[in-house]
């Protein structure tokens, strides 16, 4: 008798560990890293946000006066983010990197662009490998036509030609990591990512 229950117990715990398994599997994978473009449009978004806020003088207002609020806030024993800040969805996506230094290099890079839209397509995808294709064309670099133009001089065209990079992935455990940039920004990406060493 003592078999068949010893059985019936494996196979209980064998099911119970599948469904927490499967459980978990099903969480990443409608997670940001489940899928391999969108690990990277979770990356850009998050870029495309921090652009939005270095370089366009109403959003970084309206981001001062925030976090003033909070500030006077905390004052009175209120230390909880108000949702007004929480709106801004400023999450750190260097973990969608295998090395998140690598990312944090990315990040900046990506950022001394100021652009608001992107394209994210991708070009390969295979079972634990992927490239996904990003173009955008910027209106500014590190604010250089909106300072010239305080300066009183004619503003010069925005440029038309797209910026591109290739974000190379790869699948471990069931995510998707970024693990390469390549294209125009690959330099930039690699002078940040060795002045970071040095902080």
């Amino acid at each position: 008798m003592a078999k068949p229950t010893n059985l019936v117990l494996i196979l209980v715990v064998a099911v119970a560990i599948w469904g927490v398994y499967a459980a978990y599997v099903s969480r990443i994978e409608s997670g940001p890293q489940g899928d391999p473009v969108r690990a990277v449009r979770v990356f850009m978004n998050t870029t495309t946000k921090i652009s939005t806020l270095l370089w366009d003088e109403h959003a970084l207002e309206s981001l001062r006066n925030d976090l003033k609020a909070w500030q006077e806030a905390a004052k009175e024993g209120e230390a909880e983010m108000p949702e007004s800040l929480k709106n801004y969805g400023l999450n750190d996506p260097s973990g969608l990197f295998r090395d998140e230094r690598y990312g944090k290099a990315a990040l900046t890079a990506f950022s001394l662009y100021h652009f608001d839209s992107f394209s994210a397509d991708p070009s390969h995808i295979g079972e634990n490998t992927a490239t996904v294709t990003v173009s955008f064309i910027p209106y500014d670099f590190m604010g250089i036509r909106r300072t010239v133009s305080k300066l009183g001089a004619p503003e010069s065209p925005r440029r038309e030609e797209p910026v591109t990079a290739r974000f190379q992935l790869k699948k471990k455990r069931h995510r998707w990591y970024i693990e390469d940039i390549q294209g125009q920004m690959t330099d930039m990406i690699g002078g940040f990512k060795r002045l970071r060493r040095y902080k």
